[in-house]
This record gives structure tokens, C-alpha cells and sequence, in this order.
């Protein structure tokens, strides 16, 4: 079933995917008929079963999907025509997703993660468990980013998960979280840290972000238990707002609709 067509998603993700696009998908003999891969060396044959079975799969259940987020391009889901996957260094991968807000394809892999390559000179990360978790990501993060919030920013080796331990959290929400988004959701306050670049020396380097419902209760990540062998420092300019942040203040974004 396609997703814009489950009456089973969560309210979140129904909510952002009621203001999404529906484009037409790539049938699934054109991907049958179509679909090539190329290898490591740069040979052209046809893909494993598996493969092409994972590409008719994307398709049917996200092809066609785009909405907007962050910067106003659109993110598109599909396979827009070109059934072609290449090995990649974690696996056969094909690009499924443009990212408006990155302004880059990303990698779906066969096995339903997804990853980002930004090319010899950047480290492959896989990002994502699976496409439903990026779009419930998504989906939270429209919701959420109107809410007055407060930016930070921390980092860790290369590779290793944050050492998060939830005290002094609210509820972590599994099914947006992933190699490199974050979540934790309550009534009042929510928490978001997304893997924002891994070529510091060695390092990652995480955005965080606090939200409260009112401005006055926007929390001081630094002073949150959870993040204290982090170290988090406040930042100096916010990604979800597309402006400096003031030091000791919270972004007030007026709510509204996805741009």
C-alpha cells in the first residue's frame, strides 16, 4: 500500500503527508524492463533480484511523494524514471530521495537504509534505519519547529552513538529515531539532535535542539542531566530558523504552515 494511502501511519506523519504532492510513480514494469547497476568498476548489467525487488518496493510504497520543510524545496520521493543502482560502500543503493533542504539526492539502500555520499572527500554515513523513519522525522520536525526552541551543538568521535542517557528527558520516539536524527517527545518539551557534519579531525558534530510550547520554558540543554558528558555549547546561528540565534534567548518562529 502506498503511504499516502495507510490510514495506519501516526498522526504526525498523517498530518505532514495530508499537505504533501502526489506525483506519478515509475510503473513497475519500466523498473522490471528498465532497471540497470553499475559496480565498482564502472560495469553496466543488470541489478540482483533483490535489488530490483527493493526499487519495486520503494516505489510502491513512497513513489511520488514531495513536500517541503526546512528552506522551501521540495523533498521528492521515487525513482522519477531511472531504475539505477550502483554498489555503494555499504551495499547495492539507488538514489530515491532529493533532499530540498540538503539540495542533494540521497542513497536508498537495498536494504532500506538511507545514506548520504557527498563524494571521495566526505565519509558515506548512513543516516536513516529506513525510509518511514525519515519521514517520520520529518514529520515530527513540522510540527515541532514552530515551537519556541533553543540551539546547540555538540560532538562525539566519528561513528560513535551520542552518550544520551534520558534523564531528565521526555519519552524517546523510536519511530523517528535513527543513526543520525534524535528524538525525545513529551506534551511540553521536546528534544531533537540530527548528525549535522563528520569531517571535524575525527569528529562528528550534532545540531540539538530544545522546544517548549512557550517561550518562557524553553530549556537550557546545558543544564539537562542527559547531555551532560556532552558538553554541549549554544550555537550561534540556527539551522531550522535560517538565522544567527540570540545567546540566551529562544527563536519565537510564528507558527503556520510548512513553507
Amino acid at each position: 500500500m502506498h503511504i499516502l494511502d495507510d490510514p495506519a501511519v501516526s498522526r504526525p506523519l498523517r498530518q505532514l503527508l495530508s499537505r504533501a504532492d502526489r506525483r506519478d510513480p515509475t510503473p513497475e514494469e519500466v523498473i522490471r524492463a528498465q532497471a540497470r547497476a553499475v559496480d565498482t568498476a564502472g560495469r553496466v548489467s543488470r541489478p540482483p533480484a533483490e535489488v530490483v525487488e527493493a526499487m519495486v518496493g520503494f516505489e510502491h510504497r513512497f513513489g511520488g511523494i514531495a513536500y517541503r520543510l526546512i528552506v522551501g524545496n521540495p523533498i521528492t520521493y521515487g525513482l522519477n524514471g531511472r531504475p539505477a543502482a550502483r554498489a555503494a560502500e555499504q551495499g547495492w543503493a539507488f538514489k530515491g530521495i532529493v533532499d530540498g533542504d540538503l539540495t542533494w539526492g540521497l542513497d536508498v539502500l537495498a536494504d532500506g537504509r538511507v545514506a548520504v555520499d557527498f563524494g571521495e572527500t566526505v565519509p558515506y554515513r548512513v543516516l536513516c534505519r529506513s525510509v518511514e523513519q525519515r519521514l517520520e522525522n520529518d514529520a515530527l520536525l513540522a510540527e515541532l519547529r514552530h515551537r519556541p526552541h533553543r540551539s546547540f551543538e555538540f560532538r562525539v568521535p566519528n561513528d560513535v552513538v551520542p552518550p544520551i542517557t534520558g534523564i531528565g528527558l521526555p519519552p524517546v520516539c523510536t519511530e523517528a529515531c535513527g543513526p543520525g536524527l534524535l528524538w525525545w517527545v513529551g506534551d511540553e518539551l521536546a528534544f531533537f539532535a540530527e548528525l549535522g557534519s563528520w569531517i571535524h579531525e575525527g569528529m562528528d558534530r550534532w545540531n540539538l535542539w530544545a522546544f517548549a510550547l512557550r517561550a518562557t520554558e524553553v530549556p537550557d540543554a546545558r543544564e539537562v542531566p542527559a547531555f551532560g558528558t556532552l558538553q554541549p555549547a549554544e550555537s550561534d546561528w540556527c539551522y531550522l530558523c535560517g538565522e544567527p540565534s540570540a545567546a540566551g534567548r529562544p527563536c519565537a518562529p510564528a507558527s503556520g504552515e510548512l513553507i
